[in-house]
């Protein structure tokens, strides 16, 4: 099995991402998980990027290996990466907090669906929720979703395989139900839902560090929604 690391670094990350990514790099040594990053830096294309390294997850990893799409400024426990994969769903997204714009909140990364804007969706273990969307600074992708992204959307760009410059389209910008173009995630989510008929999660546990904020997701289902019956922080 293969974990790699895909981040549109734009040529700088933070202590934080480093200390992530050197725990991860022994984790993965501990069980004999091969190791690795792509990283591509295009400054203010931050689809294209994504783009990028999509193709190089269906190109160059098996379809049981995970792509952990980091962000450079995003940190976490590196046990918060290992422990999802075991799991058998496809795509697990690590919720944080946004920085908050003017005097509003934060925010946070994820949106879960809801039903009756009371209550989530659990997975039958209660570990993880569905989600509606979510943003990439912290997401686990089997490699066998970049693939069907392929067979939909096709490869862009010219030059032998692997080269950098072919991408999947699959992180292009959209617009949303309001006609306002959506940031390349909630793009990227929206396709894999609706026309892929893929699932997104969120694992709610784990404190996750984005710049200088940082939460566990878990404590605002607490305070919003409640938690299942038998499950506490």
């Amino acid at each position: 099995m293969r974990l790699v690391v895909c981040t549109p670094s734009r040529g700088n990350v933070s202590t934080g991402y480093r200390d992530t990514f050197k725990d991860l790099a022994i984790a993965c040594a501990e069980r004999g998980v091969e190791f690795d990053v792509f990283d591509e830096m295009l400054p203010n294309e931050l689809h294209q990027a994504r783009n990028l390294l999509l193709y190089r997850v269906a190109e160059e990893l098996d379809d049981e290996d995970w792509a952990f799409w980091q962000d450079s400024d995003v940190s976490l426990k590196a046990m918060h990466v290992i422990d999802l994969m075991s799991r058998e769903e496809d795509m697990i997204s690590r919720c944080y907090p946004i920085k908050p714009f003017m005097d509003y909140p934060p925010t946070w990364s994820a949106f879960p669906i809801m039903e009756g804007g009371k209550k989530v969706f659990w997975s039958d273990d209660k570990k993880l929720v569905r989600a509606l969307t979510h943003g990439f600074g912290a997401v686990m992708m089997r490699a066998t979703v970049a693939k069907k992204c392929r067979e939909k959307y096709g490869v862009r760009g010219r030059g032998a395989p692997r080269t950098v410059n072919r991408s999947i389209p699959a992180f292009d910008l959209r617009e949303n139900e309001w006609g306002i173009l959506s940031g390349e995630d909630s793009s990227f989510c929206d396709r894999y839902r609706d026309e892929l008929g893929g699932d997104l999660w969120i694992a709610p546990d784990g404190w996750v560090q984005n710049g200088a904020c940082g939460g566990v997701f878990l404590e605002e289902l607490k305070k919003t929604v409640g938690l299942p019956e038998g499950l506490s922080l």
